[in-house]
């Protein structure tokens, strides 16, 4: 029940009366819309700003606004090209309902953050174009003398990675070292399993390829991510690397 201050409780006319409680009417009805459509362009703005996609959907449902904070009935993010950490994600899906956010005031000082949320539902597709890509940039800002030309193929069921690795003796050589592997998700975590390595067309040693490999997974980590993921399924093709949880949202186009 909403109670009016004596000074503000309708007195008067039938049509003076009348008047004033269709205006309360539009108050109490039409000022919630109103939030959560500035919520949902405030959203918009933020993801635009933290990801720069090429393409993005924001859908928000039964938006409250709380003291510090705003609870959101449902919600859903579809971006295309988001740029993650400088991997660009070809597609990223999330929906979820009950998501407890912070207020927009506090997304100028600090990121979007998610205090609770049910029912997540995710679904991710990076292409192996954009992974290769996102390796020749890491590869120039780190500048290994010795690792080069780094490279990811997808052989279903297996990721191969392969880099030439460069020494001197006497002379300048150059080695190509190999990894295939099986990828299998942990929480939300995806990480290398089922692997081996080679170097100059011969197999490592197993404690040499456990060293490597300790230093590699996990090979893609969200708990970073606004909303927490739990990844339950992941799918090779020979051009894209798919990522879902137990119930992925469902996708109106590819």
């Amino acid at each position: 029940m909403l109670l009016l201050p004596r000074k503000l409780q309708i007195t008067g006319s039938m049509s003076s009366r009348i008047f004033f409680a269709t205006l309360l009417f539009l108050v109490v009805s039409v000022v919630p819309h109103v939030y959560a459509a500035t919520f949902s362009s405030e959203l918009y703005d933020y993801l635009i700003r933290s990801f720069s996609p090429r393409g993005l959907s924001v859908v928000v449902r039964n938006v409250k606004k709380e003291k510090k904070n705003v609870v959101l009935g449902y919600l859903r993010i579809d971006t295309r090209g988001a740029n993650v950490e400088g991997l660009c994600v070809d597609r990223l899906v999330v929906e979820a309902i009950d998501v407890r956010v912070s207020d927009v005031e506090g997304w100028k000082k600090n990121r979007l953050r998610v205090y609770a949320a049910k029912d997540i539902r995710f679904y991710a597709r990076v292409r192996r174009d954009d992974i290769n890509k996102f390796l020749n940039i890491v590869e120039k800002k780190v500048h290994d003398p010795h690792f080069s030309g780094g490279k990811v193929k997808f052989k279903p069921p297996y990721i191969v990675i392969a880099a030439v690795y460069r020494y001197s003796l006497i002379f300048k050589f150059g080695m190509l070292v190999e990894l295939k592997s099986r990828l299998k998700v942990e929480g939300s975590r995806v990480i290398l399993t089922d692997y081996s390595m080679f170097a100059g067309g011969l197999k490592l040693d197993k404690k040499t390829t456990e060293k490597i490999i300790r230093n590699m997974n996990p090979l893609l980590d969200l708990k970073d991510f606004p909303i927490p993921m739990m990844l339950k399924s992941i799918k090779l093709t020979k051009d894209a690397m798919e990522l879902r949880s137990a119930n992925p949202p469902v996708l109106d186009t590819p």
